[in-house]
């Protein structure tokens, strides 16, 4: 729904983000703050790889204002398993 929100005009986006943000973000917002983390890196698998996370609002900021968001495909996740295998890789 978020999606088709943010591609079509006719929807308001900003409370669907705000519903997943406090689905996805929130349990875990006071805690990227405290250790002040400045990227998320996200592993994303089934419907999941489908949510606009950049959009997600917390009803004041959009995600991507607070966090920079690093998307991790499977691809990825193979380099990285090969890399840590082999440190000389890197």
């Amino acid at each position: 729904q978020l999606r088709d929100a943010l591609r079509y005009p006719l929807f308001a986006p900003r409370p669907l983000a705000r519903e997943l943000h406090q689905v996805l973000v929130a349990p875990i917002a006071h805690e990227l703050e405290r250790r002040q983390v400045h990227t998320l890196l996200l592993s994303l698998d089934g419907v999941l790889r489908y949510i606009p996370f950049a959009a997600l609002y917390d009803g004041q900021r959009y995600l991507i204002e607070r966090q920079e968001i690093v998307m991790v495909t499977q691809a990825a996740d193979v380099r990285f398993a090969a890399s840590a295998k082999n440190p000389r890789s890197r």
